[in-house]
């Protein structure tokens, strides 16, 4: 009976420590350069960081996210921002764990849906989000530093 409640213990445990205040891991500089990263530090103070084994990704409230545009009649949502996987254990699933883990969080705080914003470039986040995880495209445009990304959103039940 004590190892049930030790083994309880200890997923509870591991559970609570994969969501946590955002905090800049050194892994986001396996995935992103520090420019990429200080576009989004005004909003950082808002943000839960999600950590798996070989990746992290942050979520932030979108109410507090001025420049992305409104969704009318969906009610509130979360911003996926910063999903990054170790370069050495891609394609493995750790991607769609953090995501999933992503909307459970989501899910738990009252919010509505999830929108990501993935660079063009990027094809297999697209192909990850679009096709696996069967978000929709919502929008698309171009980042401060002029890149082109697509804004994907998936409404949560």
């Amino acid at each position: 009976m004590n190892n049930i409640f030790l083994i309880l213990f200890i997923l509870l445990f591991v559970k609570i420590k994969s969501i946590e205040n955002f905090a800049r891991d050194k892994l986001l500089y396996k995935c992103f350069d520090e420019k990429k990263l200080d576009t989004f530090d005004e909003f950082e103070k808002y943000s839960l960081t999600i950590k798996n084994k070989h990746g992290i990704l942050n979520i932030t409230p979108l109410e507090y996210i001025d420049d992305i545009e409104y969704i009318p009649l969906i009610g509130k949502g979360m911003l996926l921002n910063n999903l990054c996987i170790d370069p050495d254990h891609r394609n493995k699933g750790h991607a769609v764990d953090l995501i999933y883990k992503a909307m459970d969080k989501a899910i738990e705080l009252n919010k509505n849906f999830i929108l990501a914003q993935i660079y063009s470039k990027n094809k297999k986040s697209l192909n990850l989000f679009i096709k696996k995880l069967k978000f929709s495209i919502q929008n698309s445009g171009n980042d401060i530093n002029n890149d082109h990304f697509v804004e994907v959103i998936k409404i949560l039940n």
